[in-house]
């Protein structure tokens, strides 16, 4: 089981960025891969050969990554340069295993899995979505007083943009420790998924 396990959500890719709120862009994209079987261990074994890459070495069976596009709109006053809004656009990509041609009772645990798959990936969206608000909340109205192009405030806030990023990381790794533990809600899905009548 544990095997199975490894082979399968090894690690849903992160995400780290984006607010659906206060001026920021969220889009959307969903990628499938084909996988076939006429088992559930069929259908695992098919996700560990071709599911997305997570690393250099290892495939999960679905992902959740993320790109973060930063306008930073700034104001000068004199010498002085101030971020008055910084409006991030989040482009996030889910990638989902597809299966046709199952039997009804396979198909049937099927459709639990992916929609356990789909829930899994979307707390990591949800997670990056949050980074994001945050970090734009806390980079408007980032201000120096001798910047007059704006260079310094500019890369000031990258590093604080960084920096918030790294402290979402850790919470996307706890999120997977919770979800991929024994007895988590990733376990689960593969034991119902696997499991014969």
């Amino acid at each position: 089981m544990r095997l199975w396990l490894s082979i399968l959500l090894a690690g849903a890719a992160c995400v780290l960025t984006s607010p659906a709120d206060a001026g920021v862009t969220v889009l959307l994209k969903t990628r499938t891969y084909a996988v076939s079987g006429e088992t559930g261990a069929d259908l695992i074994g098919a996700m560990g050969r071709t599911g997305p890459m997570q690393g250099f070495m290892t495939r999960s069976v679905a992902q959740t990554t993320y790109a973060v596009d930063w306008n930073l709109v700034t104001q000068t006053a004199g010498r002085a340069c101030r971020i008055v809004q910084a409006e991030p656009t989040l482009r996030l990509t889910y990638t989902y295993p597809e299966a046709g041609d199952l039997t009804p009772a396979l198909a049937k645990r099927w459709k639990v899995f992916l929609a356990g798959t789909r829930r899994h990936e979307r707390g990591h969206g949800r997670i990056a979505i949050d980074m994001v608000a945050d970090a734009a909340g806390k980079v408007a109205g980032m201000s120096l007083s001798d910047d007059p192009f704006c260079r310094r405030l500019r890369a000031a806030a990258h590093r604080r943009i960084d920096a918030i990023k790294a402290e979402y990381e850790l919470k996307q790794q706890a999120y997977d420790r919770k979800e991929h533990g024994p007895g988590g809600h990733v376990e689960k899905l593969v034991e119902a998924l696997i499991a014969e009548p």
